[in-house]
């Protein structure tokens, strides 16, 4: 499991992904289903962002990676990743 910090970039799989802006909104779930809880902004190499909240799945450095969780924290949120099974 990858655990990143609001306002930092990690490294999952081989790729930087940027994690931000945690807060409340509406979110996809890969089912189709729509949701509104604690989101992340992850931004990609590429240019491209993703809203993400618990249960969003995607590929990351060409494997697929699910949330686990997104902490709105007191100061500084947190986004936790695991590859999908």
């Amino acid at each position: 499991m990858i655990v990143a910090a609001e306002g930092t970039v990690a490294t999952v799989n081989g790729a930087r992904v940027g994690i931000g802006n945690i807060w409340e909104r509406p979110f996809v779930l890969p089912d189709g289903e729509e949701r509104v809880g604690i989101t992340a902004i992850l931004h990609f190499e590429d240019d491209s962002r993703i809203t993400a909240g618990p249960g969003s799945e995607l590929v990351i450095g060409g494997e697929r990676w699910r949330v686990v969780e997104v902490d709105a924290g007191d100061l500084r949120g947190s986004v936790s990743l695991e590859p999908a099974a």
